[in-house]
């Protein structure tokens, strides 16, 4: 056992002594090398087709971004939920944003919504739905919750199935304040009671 450890230790020794090798010093040097830096406004014009002067109005408002992980995966998101490369981020995605926000949804807000309604940007009815169903029950948070227990919400047709079931309701007595509590027991209230 001592002869393997003196055999070690004199291996280490000549080793440590020996001129590096071309091979070891192109290693060391790649290894020791930074990291590219990771550049908004580059992967926006890159990776998502805007016009440099966009990217860079766009880039102050990323400035926290460090890698392209978090980008990659919300535009994966995005094509799975039906938004190919094909649709422009200014025709499509920054006028429904713009609905949202005008409407007072913060952006952890907006980002929930998406997560359960993937196709909320499908179609600007979607939106508009959501708008109604906010002054009915009073704020996003409790439309939020109820989309959580029928994310169809969004798809039933208000003229025609919500709002007579609305009527139907004041006219047993039932206030905006009781509908929009029984609403929060049950998400599917104002959209399936005339079947019953």
């Amino acid at each position: 056992m001592l002869r393997l450890q003196n055999h070690l230790i004199c291996a280490l020794r000549a080793a440590s002594h020996a001129p590096a090798s071309p091979l070891h010093r192109i290693h060391l040097s790649t290894a020791a090398a930074p990291p590219a830096q990771f550049v908004v406004e580059d992967y926006l014009v890159a990776s998502c087709g805007l016009e440099p002067a966009q990217a860079r109005r766009a880039s102050k408002h990323l400035h926290h971004l460090k890698s392209p992980a978090n980008p990659d995966a919300v535009r994966a998101f995005l094509a799975d939920a039906g938004l190919a490369e094909s649709h422009s981020v200014d025709t499509i995605v920054t006028p429904r944003v713009a609905q949202l926000r005008d409407m007072g949804l913060s952006p952890p807000q907006i980002s929930r919504l998406i997560s359960i309604v993937p196709g909320i940007f499908h179609s600007p009815y979607r939106i508009a739905r959501l708008e109604f169903y906010i002054s009915l029950l009073g704020s996003y948070d409790k439309v939020e919750a109820a989309l959580k227990s029928n994310f169809y919400l969004l798809e039933n047709n208000i003229e025609n199935v919500v709002k007579p079931n609305l009527a139907f309701l004041q006219q047993c007595g039932l206030s905006a304040c009781d509908i929009a509590k029984l609403y929060k027991c049950t998400g599917k209230l104002l959209t399936n009671i005339l079947s019953i």
